[in-house]
């Protein structure tokens, strides 16, 4: 995971990093809410110092974009697109497509209506301290994206 997330951006780990925390501590799950959060808050700001909120909110957008078309954490990324679009079908019923050419909607639409969710911690087993062959203590969490 940790790759592939070097392959969107070499700070992604630590965006993400920030952006779980978020989640899970302060309860806040609409991304861009939670890009608001964590600017606002500046603790990754000065960590990593990635400049503007502008920045942030791009790189974030541009890792949803490569999550939609080719990014899966379960096998290292080349960071080419399978796809060439997407369609998005809302609970509305109403149909929405999105090509490569109408990247900056799609980028405006997985930011403005992406959410993190909690899956089941005994079927995606986190949530749990666990300690590692060097005797740290570690907690794992679980990053899950849904409309």
């Amino acid at each position: 995971m940790t790759y592939n997330l070097k392959m969107v951006d070499s700070l992604m780990p630590e965006i993400i990093a920030y952006v779980l925390l978020a989640f899970y501590k302060q309860r806040i799950s609409s991304v861009s809410k939670i890009v608001d959060f964590v600017h606002e808050q500046g603790l990754l700001n000065k960590k990593i110092n990635y400049g503007d909120k502008a920045l942030l909110q791009n790189k974030i957008q541009k890792l949803l974009v490569d999550v939609l078309l080719g990014f899966f954490a379960g096998s290292k990324w080349d960071g080419n697109y399978e796809a060439n679009g997407s369609i998005v079908i809302k609970n509305t019923g109403d149909c929405v497509a999105f090509h490569i050419i109408e990247l900056a909607t799609l980028r405006t639409y997985l930011y403005e209506n992406i959410k993190l969710d909690t899956p089941s911690t005994t079927r995606h087993r986190f949530g749990k301290l666990y300690l590692e062959k060097n005797n740290k203590l570690y907690f794992k969490l679980n990053l899950q994206l849904r409309f």
